[in-house]
């Protein structure tokens, strides 16, 4: 539960789970943008120190591709103005079609509407798949919890397989809606 009076959680938890026994992983397609203080050190040799790597010296080296992705991937939310080209919510007032999140204002009590809670940035799966399909291959992709169907929505954009599941009839119907204006 949120708290003011504590560390806010910026976090979640992302599985990525394989059907073989070693995930292949495509890096190249995610390696990120170099910073400039890396770059000034290319090509020059660090002295080896104890406890660091072993005592062997370093040879800094630029990936003409970029650095190497780290563990946590920093994705702009779709909170507030920064979501609304992203975020879209289903009226079923409005013969169940799909607006903008920017339009969510002509479509207040009495209207009926189905918003996600926590849709996430399709920038977000777009990095996901990149690391998990390598290039010129096609591969299959589960979407246990589809819910907002941002991962659908990427993936369909990809000409990509995928099965989605969602229990919650509401969000089946948002999905199937957004799903039909690509």
């Amino acid at each position: 539960m949120p708290s003011c009076s504590f560390w806010q959680h910026s976090y979640e938890s992302i599985l990525c789970l394989w059907n073989n026994e070693k995930p292949k992983i495509n890096i190249d397609q995610i390696r990120e943008p170099y910073t400039s203080n890396f770059l000034k050190y290319d090509g020059k040799k660090r002295n080896g120190t104890l406890g660091r790597f072993g005592n062997s010296e370093t040879l800094y080296r630029v990936n003409e591709k970029g650095a190497l992705p780290r563990d946590i991937i920093k994705v702009p939310a779709l909170a507030g103005g920064a979501g609304f080209k992203e975020q879209f919510f289903l009226c079923k007032t409005c013969d169940c079609k799909i607006f903008r999140s920017k339009e969510l204002k002509n479509h207040q009590s009495p209207h009926q509407t189905i918003i996600h809670p926590t849709q996430k940035p399709q920038m977000l799966t777009n990095k996901l798949i990149d690391s998990a399909i390598m290039e010129n291959q096609k591969g299959n992709i589960l979407i246990p919890f589809a819910g907002s169907d941002s991962e659908c929505l990427v993936a369909k954009k990809k000409n990509l397989n995928y099965i989605g599941i969602e229990i919650n009839p509401d969000y089946v119907m948002l999905i199937n809606e957004a799903l039909k204006k690509i």
